[in-house]
């Protein structure tokens, strides 16, 4: 996992550590324990800034399959 700073943002890369297959999404990683609390470090010490982030694929429990797109209201499609 790494994190990068893009002009104001920050960017945050988490990697997989296994994946499982189901019925409602393919392919949903698991993040491992210690990554989710070096996210929360990460949040907490740059609180003033946007968060930009990233997985090979939706974490585990998230609801979104794999090519599903989330974009914020007024952006462009995707």
């Amino acid at each position: 996992y790494w994190a990068a700073d893009l002009g104001h943002a920050r960017l945050v890369g988490l990697s997989t550590v296994r994946y499982r297959s189901n019925a409602n999404s393919h392919h949903e990683v698991f993040i491992s324990q210690d990554q989710v609390d070096w996210l929360a470090d990460q949040l907490r010490s740059h609180a003033d800034r946007p968060f930009i982030i990233m997985t090979h694929a939706p974490p585990m429990g998230c609801g979104l399959k794999v090519g599903m797109c989330r974009r914020p209201t007024g952006a462009h499609n995707c």
